[in-house]
């Protein structure tokens, strides 16, 4: 059986390379592929059974549906079930309780980092995993990655690799290739893959400008808080993500120390916004507590959090009321600082239609009819909240 598999993969990136018309416009090749991934998948599941067997536990991740990583222990397989345990904390302790999982469940992405391709001396069933994951993951990205691995190790394959990926790309057949790393965010690692020339320059020129650059435009960001376009949080998030990307390179050697004052001027503003988001909520004032909000904000003008707190504290000082039918403020002066904030805080999440719903109504009490009817039609058509859109009708009719 997987002697029979080998030889079909070597036959797919055979028949890719040689590119003839024997193969009447690729039906051959696509049933050959289709053969290679279904009987590669039916061997991965046998690996995985096996390492159980054999106490080598595979480690993997599946999706929670909360777009975070879970990393989780692959202890059996049992009526057709993958019988796992979910890794917690930064120990990584096995959870008490196991988690049964279907094949399904199991996607192409965290497959292509359990399943050993480096390690794997055998180039025929490395290539067989490429072509099921041409055929299942998302992105081809995934299954360029694994052929670049018997693309640099075997220089006997090269050609036909390269051929191969050419075909699933859609390139010419004159096209060159070259190997170049690019980041993989979700797993925090650098990958190489096998790139057309122009691409794989772009990616080099990127990440030396990035190398070179990166701190300079993130502190100078930092230090002109009226013109950021990220919050302290992001900005502290791209400069770690920036330290990870370039430890021990001479980037580093010469950024990092930029990027260590801008990181902790980011904690002591963090830890200053604290001192006043308390101060605030223990005011009975609102004016008084605004202000306080307002004294946070300034520190990071693009959190949505402090907009919010800020914003809804001035409308609430403003007092907006039914007044014989009418929408009436004791305060307008705040109301029209809500205003300003609102719409702040729209500029950087359009659709909360909470956030627009109370800008209605600070337009509405201050006068500014034309605009509050704006707000509240958007809601009307766009918003799925039938609370909300409830309101903004009630809204719209009073004049």
């Amino acid at each position: 059986m997987r002697f029979a598999m080998f030889k079909t993969a070597l036959l797919v990136v055979l028949v890719s390379a040689v590119g003839t018309s024997l193969f009447a416009g690729g039906l051959m090749e696509t049933l050959l592929e289709q053969k290679v991934a279904d009987d590669w998948y039916k061997h991965f599941q046998a690996w995985v059974e096996g390492e159980c067997q054999n106490e080598r536990f595979p480690e993997t991740h599946f999706d929670d549906n909360d777009g975070a990583l879970h990393p989780y222990r692959i202890t059996g397989v049992g009526n057709g079930k993958l019988v796992c345990v979910e890794l917690l904390g930064a120990q990584r302790e096995p959870a008490k309780v196991t988690t049964s999982f279907d094949w399904d469940d199991w996607e192409p992405r965290f497959i292509a980092g359990t399943y050993p391709v480096k390690t794997n001396e055998d180039t025929l069933d490395v290539i067989a995993f490429a072509a099921w994951l041409y055929l299942h993951a998302e992105n081809p990205l995934l299954a360029n990655r694994v052929l670049t691995v018997v693309y640099e190790r075997d220089p006997n394959m090269q050609d036909a690799i390269a051929e191969y990926i050419r075909g699933k790309d859609g390139l010419s057949d004159k096209e060159r290739l070259v190997v170049v790393e690019y980041w993989h965010s979700e797993f925090q690692k650098w990958r190489r893959v096998l790139l057309p020339k122009d691409k794989a320059k772009q990616l080099e020129d990127d990440r030396k400008g990035e190398g070179l650059n990166g701190v300079k435009q993130l502190a100078a960001e930092y230090n002109d808080a009226e013109n950021r376009d990220h919050t302290l949080a992001e900005i502290a998030y791209l400069l770690e993500q920036w330290q990870i990307k370039f430890a021990d390179t001479e980037f580093f050697k010469k950024q990092n120390p930029v990027a260590e004052k801008t990181l902790n001027a980011i904690n002591k503003d963090i830890a200053k916004i604290d001192v006043y988001l308390d101060s605030g909520s223990k005011l009975t004032d609102l004016a008084e507590r605004a202000a306080e909000y307002e004294k946070a904000l300034n520190l990071d003008p693009r959190s949505l959090l402090l907009l919010s707190k800020a914003a809804n504290t001035w409308m609430e000082h403003a007092n907006p009321e039914v007044v014989g039918g009418r929408f009436k403020c004791t305060k307008e002066q705040s109301a029209r600082r809500a205003i300003e904030l609102f719409q702040r805080s729209l500029e950087r999440n359009p659709d909360d239609f909470k956030v627009l719903l109370n800008l209605g109504v600070c337009h509405h009490v201050v006068g500014s009819r034309d605009k509050a009817g704006a707000c509240y039609k958007r809601i009307r058509n766009d918003c799925e909240d039938a609370s909300l859109v409830k309101l903004a009708k009630s809204y719209d009719d009073m004049p």
